[in-house]
């Protein structure tokens, strides 16, 4: 960009190279050409960045009622899907917690083994 010039702000999340904001479409449109060139199986769409930073934050540990605000959910069954998706994060969380002693081997595994089934 030649000096004296500058560019004017926007609060838009996606930009293009001149700093303006980028249409509806031109985003999707990005978005799913990344989609096809990582070879995803499924149909990628802006919305699913925001499914993954609900489950990126629900992996992270962060309160439910933290994110149904963040992402603007009015009900909390829409954001329950993305804390309760992940089973294998509950693996081990007796062995962290120290709740059961070393003689109880047999039981953790057979709690583990029913968690991670539901």
């Amino acid at each position: 960009m030649p000096a004296g010039k500058r560019r004017d702000k926007t609060d838009a999340l996606f930009i293009s190279r001149r700093g303006t904001a980028l249409s509806r479409q031109q985003a999707y449109r990005i978005i799913r050409s990344a989609g096809e060139n990582a070879g995803t199986v499924t149909h990628t769409h802006p919305h699913m960045l925001r499914h993954a930073c609900g489950y990126e934050l629900a992996e992270r540990g962060t309160d439910t009622r933290l994110i149904q605000d963040y992402l603007g959910h009015r009900n909390i069954r829409h954001t329950v899907r993305y804390t309760a998706s992940n089973a294998a994060r509950f693996a081990g969380i007796w062995e962290r917690n120290n709740l059961l002693e070393e003689k109880d081997q047999k039981k953790k595994n057979e709690l583990n083994r029913l968690i991670l089934k539901n």
